[in-house]
């Protein structure tokens, strides 16, 4: 049984002993286990350890939480595991590796491919890629998008992108890829009404490539409202 911190012989002219004093640096330096009673609030300035379970409402809001595994609201979370509503929250990323030799006038499909490495052809076949929903209920409304050239830059044509959820499609910004790194964000309105809808990205080439660049690669990240999962 933990230990409860005393104010027993702490009076006006009686001597303070050193276990008055003691009590309090055990308590919160873990040398001994303590009962510890707050009232009020609590600011932790530093990372939050736990080493046994939460009993109650360890956060009942994130607005701005970078993760939040058990907040009950998290407007701005790009990591929620558990939230019970997320009005911001990361949803799904869709990408593909390094892309060595992309040629003009083609449309690539795709989903999920590895990050890293060489050797990669993406697929010129819609019906060969995405990934599929396990939730219900998604309004997402807001992507990202982003190309890194790690190779030869190439000329200023720009290619067209446009992303499918389900039955519907937006067009995303235009991106060149004169240029190590390019990027935009935009606002989207596409909801998913049935479950494991599928999800995917078109990329379409300059009809013609004054340079054509080489080791291509995309990352979209998809955000929107919470919805029901399906598990």
């Amino acid at each position: 049984m933990a230990n409860t911190l005393s104010k027993t012989g702490i009076q006006i002219n009686n001597v303070i002993k050193p276990w008055h004093v003691t009590q309090s640096i055990n308590a919160f330096t873990g040398v001994s286990a303590y009962d510890i009673t707050l009232s009020g609030s609590l600011d932790i300035n530093g990372p939050l350890n736990l080493d046994s379970p939460v009993t109650g409402n360890l956060i009942t809001s994130a607005s701005y939480a970078i993760t939040s595994s058990f907040a009950l609201t998290a407007i701005s979370a790009s990591n929620v595991n558990y939230a019970l509503t997320s009005s911001d929250s990361t949803f799904f990323q869709l990408h593909h590796g390094l892309f060595p030799n992309p040629t003009q006038n083609t449309i690539y499909y795709f989903a999920l491919e590895p990050l890293s490495g060489s050797g990669i052809t993406l697929t010129t076949d819609s019906a060969k890629t995405g990934i599929y929903s396990p939730k219900t209920g998604i309004t997402f409304t807001k992507c990202s998008i982003t190309t890194t050239v790690q190779g030869t830059a190439g000329s200023s044509e720009a290619s067209a992108y446009t992303l499918f959820i389900g039955g519907s499609s937006v067009s995303l910004p235009s991106l060149t890829h004169n240029q190590p790194v390019s990027s935009s964000t935009s606002n989207i309105s596409i909801s998913l009404s049935t479950l494991d809808s599928r999800i995917y990205v078109v990329w379409r080439t300059p009809t013609t490539w004054t340079t054509a660049p080489t080791d291509v690669s995309h990352n979209i990240v998809l955000y929107g409202t919470r919805g029901t999962a399906n598990i």
